[in-house]
């Protein structure tokens, strides 16, 4: 196969393919915000059968929930109590242990019971982002509690996957990184496929293609990269810096202005990344980064 002199192309190839796919507040409220949908809870009798099994452990809401009885806004409602978790404290004193060695679920719990505990007690003073957290957490208790009356939540609509699976080439295993790492974080973000150009394509003489072997996740101001990778069969190839480079050189990106914020995915993610991948990732950034700069300082 032979391969272009400079085969990494960042988001588009010479085929014209889209530069990336962003994931917007939009998204995230409609697809990974953890309110109940009528698309979940299509019958009235799965609403009704969620609302009385919470109801027959006697929670006292502070505040008091105002909705309808038997409501799917009666259990968004719900979900905002910045109480809830207390209330099961109280009311269950035995419920973790009743998990068993579900240690997913554990972990789940604790990371979003960790992150609402600095929160203010005052709800009206609470952040937009505050209040999701709030809620993915009650609704994971929920699921938990109430695993057969709860659905479980799920990630990005199915068909959203396929579509970016098929314009990127992104493979099962990448999805699957990528929803947990939104899933985790709630952060709107883009999400840009690295891809290999090559002048050899075995279906047609004389005609280019490209295939996919990562992708970057990056603030939607291009002023961060959140996470990196790069698949596992072709590391150690220089396929990384070679990619940081083509990334730096983007005439919509400066180097000066671009900084890496590591976040990585969950710890129940198909490949779960470490402090140290972290630490390694940002040597190799920061030496680009300074690599790209001296040039153009030459220059």
């Amino acid at each position: 196969m032979k391969f272009q002199q400079d085969p990494i192309r960042i988001g588009i190839d010479k085929n014209g393919l889209p530069q990336g796919f962003e994931i917007d507040r939009d998204t995230i409220a409609e697809y990974l915000a953890p309110d109940f949908t009528d698309s979940e809870l299509i019958y009235p009798h799965l609403v009704i059968k969620l609302c009385e099994a919470i109801e027959q452990d006697k929670y006292q809401f502070d505040p008091p929930l105002e909705a309808g009885a038997n409501t799917i806004a009666w259990l968004n409602e719900l979900l905002g109590q910045r109480n809830f978790l207390a209330q099961i404290d109280h009311k269950k004193p035995n419920w973790q242990k009743d998990l068993g060695q579900d240690q997913e679920t554990h972990h789940r719990i604790q990371k979003l019971r960790d992150l609402v505990r600095v929160y203010p007690e005052d709800s009206s003073i609470l952040k937009p982002p505050q209040k999701i957290m709030i809620k993915r957490l009650n609704r994971c208790l929920l699921e938990t509690l109430y695993p057969q009356q709860t659905p479980q939540k799920t990630n990005l609509k199915r068909d959203y996957w396929q579509g970016a699976e098929k314009t990127f080439g992104f493979n099962y295993f990448e999805r699957k990184i990528m929803q947990d790492w939104l899933r985790t974080n709630l952060t709107p973000c883009e999400i840009i496929p690295i891809l290999i150009s090559t002048d050899d394509n075995p279906l047609k003489d004389d005609a280019h293609f490209s295939f996919n072997v990562g992708f970057i996740i990056m603030a939607e101001t291009r002023k961060q990269i959140y996470y990196f990778r790069i698949q596992n069969h072709l590391r150690q190839m220089g396929l990384a810096r070679r990619t940081l480079r083509e990334l730096l050189r983007r005439e919509d990106i400066s180097p000066s202005d671009i900084s890496l914020k590591f976040i990585p995915p969950s710890r129940s993610a198909p490949e779960a990344a470490t402090i140290q991948d972290g630490q390694d990732f940002e040597q190799l950034f920061q030496s680009v980064k300074a690599e790209i700069q001296g040039r153009r300082i030459k220059l």
